[in-house]
């Protein structure tokens, strides 16, 4: 009896032993690959196959005295390795004279995303600019069986030096197959169009139009002798409208109608008008912010025609008239053929739609309903996410950062819970972005941008 207690008591042990050998081989396999990052602390970065940071390592005693307290856990490896960075500052190293922050992916590591050492390094970038550290981010290596590549903002900076322009517009930019970038920007009066080898930055191909110019439409006419021509029609546009360095959209001569159709953006907002092309008189014009949402984030319209209210005060007045707090803006603007300022704003749950007279400030009419969800142009705050995922705001930073945009003003962001992942649109310097963004990893799954037309 006392011999088969024994032999139990053995067995059991060795299957122990097994179950632990099994859980730390499980726990090595999870490892994707390692990242290391060097300012004057060093540290290791191990990561899974999602990006996701499953284990932290001082290299040498500066590494060590960052990394302790820190809690890594279930964070993405760029957000990481932006608290690192920025942990790092806070401890004073930064002072050191340092003169590049190094990354090293580590041979035979695996990496999640073509994006993934782009999202770290603009993590990077993006933790020191508020301490205006300008020094670059030096990449030692890409992984196993990744060529060492450019990132997305080299690619745009490369493009636009070669253009030889200022102030450029971005639209569709993207890696394509790991192999090019395709950069797509508006500067002046023209769209660009680039292909830029990822791993070498050459200019593959390029090409550029003018921006108003339509595959789909034949080149207009040169104007008539009598009338003014385009480009005084756009002058006078831009003059009315009291802005600079306006990027123009369709811009046309109507002949029936014996009119110029004028399309611009500046400061945030389109501009639309009609322009007489005998007299140069302004037939018609209208303006609104250009993702349709006027937000406080959103830069200040020009100021309305003298003789009506401003936009602020015909929101103030019907702000006050439906008696709510804290109010959230959709749709406003200045309907000119009717004189009157259309105001949308949501509130406690309801959503008011109210017409101001543009002179008087009087309520012409006004109305009141539950949100509809489908039609309501500005999410509300959203529920608490599920535990294990990036919050909603985390995922608009993600987008935003990614964009290299600021001052953004949103429009429907959600989690799509059927997909499991985050729904995000903004709008920035007269350009409409949507981005998913996987909710569990905070990795960019589709990126778009383009004009808002």
């Amino acid at each position: 009896m006392k011999t088969t207690r024994t032999i139990l008591a053995l067995a059991i042990a060795l299957m122990s032993l097994a179950l632990v050998i099994i859980g730390c081989g499980t726990a090595k396999s999870a490892v994707a690959g390692t990242m290391i990052l060097s300012i004057n602390p060093e540290i290791e970065i191990d990561y899974d196959s999602d990006g996701i940071v499953v284990g932290l390592e001082g290299n040498n005693d500066d590494g060590k005295a960052v990394i302790e307290g820190y809690s890594y856990e279930g964070k993405i490896c760029h957000v990481v390795a932006g608290e690192l960075v920025s942990k790092i500052y806070e401890m004073g190293y930064f002072a050191n004279n340092i003169e590049e922050i190094r990354l090293d992916i580590t041979q035979g590591s695996k990496l999640p995303s073509e994006q993934f050492v782009a999202d770290v390094r603009n993590a990077i970038k993006s933790a020191t600019e508020g301490y205006g550290f300008t020094k670059p981010v030096t990449t030692l290596n890409q992984g196993s069986g990744t060529e060492s590549i450019i990132t997305l903002d080299e690619a745009k900076a490369i493009a636009v030096a070669h253009a030889n322009v200022t102030d450029p517009i971005f639209k569709d930019c993207e890696l394509d197959d790991g192999i090019k970038y395709d950069i797509e920007f508006i500067a002046g009066d023209r769209e660009y169009d680039y292909e830029i080898d990822a791993a070498t930055g050459a200019v593959i191909e390029y090409s550029s139009e003018p921006v108003h110019t339509d595959p789909s439409q034949p080149a207009p006419e040169p104007a008539p002798e009598n009338i003014i021509t385009l480009d005084e029609a756009k002058a006078i546009a831009v003059a009315h409208a009291n802005v600079t360095d306006p990027i123009f959209g369709e811009c046309e001569l109507e002949l029936p109608e014996n009119e110029y159709d004028i399309e611009f953006f500046a400061d945030g907002r389109e501009y639309d008008y009609e322009i007489d092309a005998t007299t140069g008189a302004i037939k018609w014009y209208h303006s609104k912010p250009v993702c349709g949402n006027d937000d406080p984030a959103q830069p200040s319209p020009t100021p309305a025609p003298e003789g009506i209210i401003t936009l602020d005060e015909a929101k103030a007045i019907a702000v006050a008239h439906a008696n709510v707090t804290d109010p959230v803006f959709g749709h406003c603007e200045l309907d000119i053929r009717e004189n009157e300022y259309d105001i949308e704003f949501f509130a406690n749950g309801r959503e008011y739609d109210y017409e101001i007279h543009a002179v008087t400030g009087a309520i012409l009419d006004y109305d009141s309903e539950p949100i509809d969800d489908d039609d309501h142009p500005v999410t509300p705050a959203p529920t608490p996410a599920p535990e294990g995922i990036i919050t909603l705001d985390e995922a608009k930073a993600i987008a935003v950062a990614h964009a290299n945009v600021t001052d953004p003003v949103f429009g429907d962001c959600e989690f799509d819970d059927d997909e499991g992942v985050y729904e995000i649109e903004f709008a920035a310097n007269g350009i409409e972005y949507e981005c998913e963004i996987n909710a569990l990893t905070g990795e960019i799954i589709r990126f778009e941008s383009e004009v808002d037309d």
